[in-house]
């Protein structure tokens, strides 16, 4: 699995939702990796790595479950800040 990707300067913050598929989890790391649909005002659907702001939220997912929740891009980078199984 690779890592979370850093911030592009023109990237819009702010808060987003997210949908999609995990591919793989990594708690030790903290990183989601998510093939998720397209996030509107963002990014195109496509398969990439996300931190996640407590490692709580990866408890008991498994790869090819179907997921949503909130992606908080900043500064920081970008960082899913609340999930939950579909």
């Amino acid at each position: 699995m690779s890592s979370p990707a850093p911030v592009e300067s023109n990237v819009p913050n702010g808060v987003y939702p997210i949908r999609g598929m995990v591919v793989s989890v990594d708690i030790p790391r903290r990183i989601l990796e998510i093939n998720h649909e397209a996030i509107p005002g963002l990014m195109p659907a496509m398969t990439m790595p996300y931190e996640v702001a407590d490692p709580a939220l990866l408890q008991g997912l498994a790869p090819g479950e179907r997921v949503h929740g909130t992606l908080r891009v900043d500064s920081r980078g970008y960082i899913i800040i609340a999930l939950a199984k579909s």
